[in-house]
């Protein structure tokens, strides 16, 4: 069974009816004001906002109580007429804070999310209700619920580029509750380059705590990185590549997530 998401949000759901900015002006249920409270930079252009109500924002309102599924993304408002962008959340659900991790793409929305609000106290306005079906199955509680009735198949986590953000929001669940729990679990992180690879040490860290199977693909390493410190594997992830990762997987359940060149990829090389 294969999961896939490309991406979420787009320009059209940003808008309201009569195609303006859809930007909330004050806390109700729906939305809230967010401090920013640590910037962690990922990688080279990528950057990870960790979140939490300002004081007086819905009240005693904190993360756990606005429960949500590993997986699923929140709406992100800005100001000066920007509407508003979707980000998955990479943290888990058990996690205190919330956290968004953007990719500098160039566009104003990203621009102004990596100029103005990588500042510890910056202020932004979130959708209270996270949302999205790609989600990892019985994530909503801090127990997996599996039974010699409704056993959990193995799982593999493939993601690409910044499109793995997601996937971590996984499989920090999946330690957080115990990935014994889980059965079987591969993390397969394809990137160009090492600089390009965002949550190398935290993914390595969970793996290694965890009992999870990493694989880290790079496409075009660069000189310095080094085959089993830096990466496992150059290439891509495909022909001989794919089946020698991926071979003794193929029961599994599988969770994709990543740019529409890879998605594709993954796709074809399931379906063969």
């Amino acid at each position: 069974r294969v999961h896939g998401v490309r991406g979420t949000g787009t320009w059209s759901e940003a808008l309201s009816a009569d195609g303006t900015p859809r930007v909330p002006d004050a806390d109700d249920e729906t939305s809230f004001r967010c401090a920013v409270v640590q910037v962690v930079r990922e990688a080279r252009d990528i950057v990870s906002l960790y979140l939490r109500p300002s004081n007086g924002a819905q009240g005693a309102f904190h993360p756990r109580a606005h429960g949500f599924a590993a997986g699923q993304h929140v709406r992100v408002f800005l100001p000066d007429g920007l509407g508003s962008r979707t980000f998955s959340l990479s943290s888990s659900p058990l996690d205190d804070e919330w956290r968004v991790t953007v990719r500098r793409t160039g566009g104003r929305g990203t621009e102004f999310i990596h100029d103005r609000l990588t500042v510890e106290g910056a202020q932004v306005r979130v959708s209270a209700h996270p949302e999205g079906l790609f989600v990892l199955p019985h994530s909503h509680t801090s127990r997996h619920e599996a039974d010699a009735t409704h056993p959990l198949r193995p799982l593999v986590l493939i993601g690409g580029g910044v499109g793995v953000t997601p996937l971590v929001a996984m499989l920090r669940h999946i330690v957080a509750v115990g990935a014994s729990a889980r059965g079987r679990v591969l993390f397969v992180q394809a990137a160009r380059t090492a600089v390009d690879r965002p949550f190398s040490m935290e993914l390595a860290v969970l793996a290694a705590s965890g009992g999870v199977q990493l694989v880290r693909v790079l496409s075009a390493p660069e000189p310095t990185a080094v085959l089993g410190r830096d990466f496992d594997i150059c290439g891509r992830l495909e022909g001989a590549i794919f089946s020698a990762v991926l071979d003794s997987w193929l029961d599994a359940e599988f969770f994709l997530c990543g740019p529409e060149g890879l998605m594709s990829s993954l796709r074809h090389e399931l379906r063969s």
